[in-house]
């Protein structure tokens, strides 16, 4: 029997990026359909790492309580000799606590997938088809079809949607499928990767208790120790250089450990990429994750920039459903995220460069300039700062004159924790006092949230305030993925709305609160 279906956004691939797109479209009304080839979860972490921002996207799925019990501090990361003697150590953070405080994170992925999964299930409107494998992808004026088929029963299954998203990796069949070529930004390198548990975890002392690259006379190494008991070590491979096989790489583990005390999961050789779609968008079909970028793990910022893709793009697609404005708004999609997607992918290049060499003579160089680093704090300081740094968007959907395109800050209860105090919305921020019936009831009939006014804990309302003093305004329009649109004064408000107003926010914020009413009745 075969199954047709028909929904506004279909998504090719129901991994991290996927997931996390089909449960923002969920909470924004948007009936959506996820296509992913595999039925269950794979078992083995393949990222193992999530920053302070990826932390706070994930909280807007509502979430949280659940993902938060499988994530485990980052602390710091370590660069050692070929005998493991540690040569350099920092902290892995943000110079900023823009979004809460500052520190990255292990993180069990499975886990992650399993409870995204199950998030959907909150949604009559989503629906999620495991087990399915795309086989064509067309579109034409009114929308797009997805050719997919059941690869239990090989039932075909054909999905009419106005959208699709292909979040489908690195070998993205969507891709293909437009013509879009990949820019390379830097050469390939081939690594083999090894995924482990520890059998005992009084064992976990024996190990290194930080992620470390290890400078090896022969090659490049690192080593995670991951969530819970999982293991992870990465070793890089010469030009040229065949796969080892098992018993070689069991070699290189027991420099670390003896290998009887793990249970080796995966042991399979990889190729690390540096690469940007040249396009994110052809007409209705769009591009996220692994399949409009790669870029190696040095910075652990793969995933990462997935779910940055997600939370950009899911606003902007309820956006376009429901308002006529599709190419200023989806064409933004891009406009925003590639260009702090190459400043991303330059920084993860910037470490691997700093500790990669072809040779033995360039990998001694390169350990004496590590060295100096090390224990020059001027240089050292500077490459934090430029390497940690929070990005601001450069160009899009906001008043970059009204110093719009920064995050909004994570603010402190007096529990002393960091907080987002309103939904996958848009909002205006403000002061107690500021708000007045007017701006009330406009801001009621246009469906945006109104923060600040209602505030019950004193330490929020007083960082909100000072965050507002520090930029010279009175009120801060935010966008529903925490990017400031714009600042403005008490009596420019009105004018900024209604800018918005004509760019359809009002009417799209409004439309979908009545018709998630409707449906919750």
């Amino acid at each position: 029997m075969n199954g047709q279906y028909d929904t506004e956004v279909v998504i090719v691939g129901g991994g991290p990026t996927g997931l996390m797109l089909a449960n923002l479209l969920g909470a924004c009304g948007v009936k959506t359909i996820v296509l992913e080839r595999e039925k269950d979860v794979f078992p083995v972490p393949r990222a193992t790492h999530i920053d302070e921002e990826t932390v706070r996207n994930f909280t807007l799925t509502g979430l949280m309580p659940e993902l938060a019990k499988h994530i485990s501090p980052f602390g710091n990361v370590e660069v050692a000799d070929s005998k493991g003697r540690v040569i350099l150590t920092e902290h892995v953070g943000l110079i900023s606590d823009v979004h809460g405080k500052a520190g990255s994170f292990f993180f069990d992925q499975p886990a992650f997938e399993t409870i995204l999964r199950h998030g959907l299930k909150r949604y009559a409107h989503v629906l999620f088809l495991p087990d399915t494998e795309v086989l064509k992808i067309d579109q034409h004026a009114n929308g797009v079809t997805v050719f997919a088929k059941d690869r239990e029963c090989e039932n075909e299954r054909t999905v009419h949607a106005q959208y699709a998203v292909g979040c489908d990796g690195g070998r993205s069949l969507v891709r293909k499928s437009l013509d879009i070529s990949m820019h390379q930004m830097a050469p390939s390198r081939d690594w083999l990767i090894v995924d482990a548990t520890l059998k005992d975890m009084n064992d976990a002392a024996l190990l290194p208790q930080h992620f470390q690259y290890r400078m090896g006379l022969d090659r490049l190494m690192l080593y995670a120790h991951g969530h819970g008991q999982n293991r992870r070590w990465e070793f890089r491979l010469q030009q040229g250089e065949e796969h080892p096989d098992r018993s070689e790489v069991i070699k290189w583990i027991s420099a670390f450990i003896e290998p009887e005390k793990l249970n080796i999961l995966r042991m399979t050789p990889y190729t690390q990429r540096a690469q940007i779609a040249e396009k994110w968008r052809v007409g209705r079909i769009l591009l996220a994750g692994d399949a409009a970028h790669l870029m190696p793990p040095s910075a652990g910022q793969g995933m990462c920039s997935g779910i940055r893709d997600a939370v950009n793009l899911a606003w902007k697609l309820r956006h376009v459903l429901q308002f006529s404005d599709r190419d200023g708004m989806l064409n933004s999609y891009q406009t925003e995220r590639q260009p702090h997607l190459t400043k991303m992918l330059n920084s993860s290049m910037f470490i691997s460069n700093r500790l990669n060499a072809e040779s033995a003579v360039a990998r001694l160089w390169k350990y004496a300039q590590i060295l100096f680093i090390g224990t020059f704090s001027p240089i050292r300081d500077l490459m934090r700062s430029q390497l940690l740094s929070p990005i601001p968007l450069s160009a899009g959907f906001f008043q970059h004159s009204l110093a719009g395109g920064q995050h909004v800050p994570r603010f402190e209860d007096q529990d002393g924790q960091f907080t987002d105090v309103w939904p996958y919305a848009w909002a205006v921020v403000g002061a107690a006092d500021a708000f007045g019936p007017s701006l009330m009831l406009r801001l009621g009939m246009m469906g945006i949230h109104s923060v600040g006014n209602r505030l019950e804990d004193a330490m929020l309302e007083s960082r909100l305030n000072r965050w507002l003093k520090d930029n010279d305004a009175t009120f801060a329009i935010i966008r529903p993925d925490r990017i400031v649109y714009c600042f403005t004064g008490k009596h420019a408000i009105h004018a900024q709305l209604d800018v918005l107003e004509r760019r359809g926010v009002g009417y799209v914020e409004l439309a979908n609160a009545l018709e998630l009413r409707h449906g919750a009745a």
